[in-house]
């Protein structure tokens, strides 16, 4: 059995799971609105806005969260600035309040497949492996 110990790594994985849920939900929910996916103390979530997720639906989620970890995507970080970030995010009114909160000129986003988020990572490099 593998056991992971190391703070910064569970934190990161918890991190890479929140981003893999938040693009589950976007594919099968697009008029879902995102809001933030931190980590917590015993694991993640996300908040969502625009959608209603009944128990019946969790199983969809969870399918949909395994078939884009198979996939293997990487997380590519990029950054963007503030206006080819409200730009991306044009759709999402949860992220253009955040977004008016940074102070920086560079705006830090991840990518994996199609789905882009704002983010200030980290991330697991790879979604089948855990580095």
């Amino acid at each position: 059995m593998n056991s992971i110990t190391n703070n910064g790594q569970v934190e990161k994985i918890r991190h890479s799971c929140a981003h893999v849920l938040a693009q589950a939900v976007k594919e099968l929910y697009p008029k879902s609105k995102l809001g933030i996916g931190p980590v917590i103390e015993n694991g993640f979530y996300y908040d969502f806005d625009n959608l209603e997720i009944k128990e019946e639906n969790l199983k969809r989620i969870e399918d949909k969260m395994r078939e884009t970890t198979r996939k293997d995507y990487k997380f590519v970080e990029s950054r963007k600035t503030r206006n080819e970030s409200q730009i991306i995010l044009k759709d999402e009114p949860y992220k253009l309040e955040l977004l008016k909160d940074l102070k920086d000129d560079e705006i830090t986003f991840y990518q994996d497949s199609d789905f882009i988020d704002l983010c200030k990572g980290p991330h697991v490099n790879s979604k089948t492996r855990k580095n």
